[in-house]
C-alpha cells in the first residue's frame, strides 16, 4: 500500500479552530511526509498558535503571506493551496491532501483513507464525510457518496497531476471532481470516516 501524503493547509482567521487539527494531525498512526500551513493573512492569533509547535515538529513548515485585505472566496484558497504546493517540489508524495484548518478527525483517519485507494485501483479523490460541530452535537453535511466536499481533500498523484491541479476560482471544488471523472477516476466520501467541521458561527452567515 502507498501511504506517502502530504498535506496543504490554507488558513486564515482560524484562532478558534486549528488547534484542534494540529492536534488531529499530530495523532495520527500514519502522519504525512510533510505538512504545509499557509497562513493567507491572518488578523488574530492563528499564526502563533502555530507557531508553538514548529520547533519540535520539523515536518510542519509555516508560510506567511501579507494580509490581501479581505476573505477571497474560492480564488484565495486556491492561490494559498499553490503557495503550499511550491514548497513541497522537493518532496516525494503519492498522495496530496488540501486540508482545512477548522477540522478535527480521529487517529486513524488517513490511515483508513488511504486504505480506501489500495482497494479501489480508479479512485483518485476521497475524503470522509463532514459533520457540524454545535454544542456538543454533530450535523451531517450531507453530499452524494461520490462528492468530496472542499474542506478536506485526498487527491492521488496521478489524479492531481491529471486534472492540472486546482484552479482558482469559485466551484474549484466542483470543476476538480468533475474534471476527475472526465479522465476516468473514481470521487467518493465514505461515511465512517468523520471530519469534524468546527466552523465559528459568524463566518456561516456573514458574506465577505
Amino acid at each position: 500500500m502507498k501511504t506517502r501524503y502530504v498535506v496543504v493547509t490554507p488558513a486564515r482567521d482560524e484562532q478558534e479552530t486549528v488547534l484542534g487539527t494540529i492536534q488531529s494531525l499530530l495523532a495520527q498512526t500514519l502522519r504525512p511526509q510533510r505538512w504545509v500551513i499557509v497562513d493567507d493573512g491572518s488578523r488574530d492569533g492563528t499564526r502563533e498558535i502555530i507557531e508553538r509547535f514548529l520547533p519540535a515538529e520539523a515536518w510542519i513548515e509555516l508560510v506567511a503571506r501579507q494580509d490581501r485585505g479581505h476573505r477571497a472566496l474560492g480564488g484565495g484558497v486556491v492561490e494559498a493551496f499553490a503557495v503550499g504546493l511550491e514548497r513541497l517540489a522537493a518532496v516525494e508524495w503519492d498522495f496530496i491532501v488540501k486540508l482545512d484548518a477548522d477540522l478535527s478527525f480521529g487517529p486513524d483517519y488517513f490511515e483508513r483513507l488511504l486504505q480506501r485507494f489500495a482497494a479501489d485501483p480508479k479512485l483518485g479523490m476521497a475524503s470522509g464525510k463532514t459533520f457540524l460541530a454545535r454544542g456538543g452535537r454533530k450535523t451531517l453535511e450531507w453530499c452524494h457518496d461520490d462528492h468530496v466536499r472542499g474542506p478536506a481533500k485526498m487527491y492521488s498523484r496521478a489524479c492531481f497531476e491529471a486534472i492540472g491541479g486546482l484552479r482558482p476560482m469559485r466551484g474549484w471544488d466542483m470543476i476538480d471532481e468533475t474534471t476527475a471523472q472526465m479522465r476516468g477516476f473514481a470521487t467518493r466520501s465514505f461515511s465512517d470516516l468523520e471530519l469534524l467541521h468546527h466552523r465559528p458561527e459568524q463566518r456561516l452567515f456573514r458574506r465577505e
